[in-house]
């Protein structure tokens, strides 16, 4: 196992499992996840793990700041997790918003 598997394995495991994860993406230097119950997830192991440089949430998605290997991190965590992005549902938060009118 590459540190990359070994890294997504554990992060995996912090978030609560692959029955945890709605979807997941990278942007330069972050792992980007949304899950379905965020407080299952243990943020403190997830920070001490080699490889993070820290975490932080932005409304319901879990930042995982990665840095520069970012891109082989959120593959791993793909062959980890046995599906790729594109396979996931869509949470709301990337869903467009209806427009209600009146």
């Amino acid at each position: 196992m590459n540190k990359y598997e070994n890294l997504s394995k554990h992060i995996l495991e912090y978030i609560g499992g692959k029955d945890n994860v709605v979807s997941y993406t990278n942007c330069v230097t972050r792992l980007r996840i949304v899950t379905k119950d965020r407080s299952i997830i243990d943020i403190e192991q997830i920070q001490k793990l080699k490889g993070v440089l820290g975490t932080q949430f932005v409304g319901e998605q879990l930042q995982i700041i990665i840095g520069q290997d970012v891109v082989n991190v959120a593959n791993a965590f793909g062959e980890v997790l046995g599906k790729n992005s594109n396979d996931l549902i869509k949470n709301d938060v990337d869903k467009p918003k209806k427009k209600v009118y009146s």
